[in-house]
């Protein structure tokens, strides 16, 4: 049975290790059509730059449980590829919002407060002696609604104008085929509740 606190299996399934690495070799591009489309057209409109900040505050909470448990990384590295990539989409509808009369552009110090901020949040969640077992546990309980909220002005934003923008539905179908896939991984490799929760609610968000 899947428990928060279950141990690594030696006997990892081999076709779970390969699924893993395949999501992890298409993760290092899924998002890429999405940041690629928002540089192509200098604009993030219709895109909500909120939604990627509190996704990649979830994901590298989750980054951090995942790595401080010893889990394999096939399981979860994934990750690490969509926090840089969410990072650069942010980045980038910051980047071009920013008023025509503002040249050149530039990432001001609010935006770099708030980038240092969340890298600080994620290595004193690496920190055995800052952040507890109890206390790691409760952070990855928390992604589930992080991660789940985040959608939420993305949803919204495209209500209101009844429009996509600058969306892009190709990130949004292999959001959906990660998310599958990795409840697959998740229940032969780390048998992790919160972790099979998170990806459950994220693949039906995305759907």
């Amino acid at each position: 049975t899947m428990g928060a606190h279950s141990k690594i299996r030696p006997d990892q399934p081999l076709h779970s290790k390969i699924v893993g690495y395949i999501i992890i070799l298409a993760s290092a591009g899924y998002k890429l059509p999405q940041l690629f489309k928002i540089i192509r057209k200098q604009s993030g409109e219709g895109v909500s730059m909120h939604m990627y900040l509190v996704e990649l505050i979830g994901f590298l909470m989750s980054l951090g449980y995942n790595i401080r448990k010893r889990f394999p990384f096939s399981s979860y590295g994934d990750l690490t590829f969509m926090a840089l990539q969410d990072a650069a989409i942010a980045t980038s509808i910051y980047y071009y919002a920013q008023t025509p009369t503002k040249a050149p552009k530039t990432l001001d110090n609010n935006f770099l407060a708030t980038a240092l901020s969340v890298l600080s949040m994620f290595f004193l969640i690496l920190s055995k002696k800052a952040i507890g077992p109890r206390a790691l546990t409760m952070i990855q309980s928390l992604t589930i609604p992080i991660i789940c909220t985040s959608k939420v002005p993305q949803i919204l934003k495209s209500y209101r104008s009844k429009d996509t923008g600058h969306l892009s539905a190709t990130t949004v179908a292999l959001q959906c085929a990660g998310a599958a896939a990795r409840i697959f991984t998740t229940v032969h490799d780390t048998k992790d509740k919160i972790i099979f929760t998170g990806y459950t609610l994220t693949l039906l968000l995305n759907m």
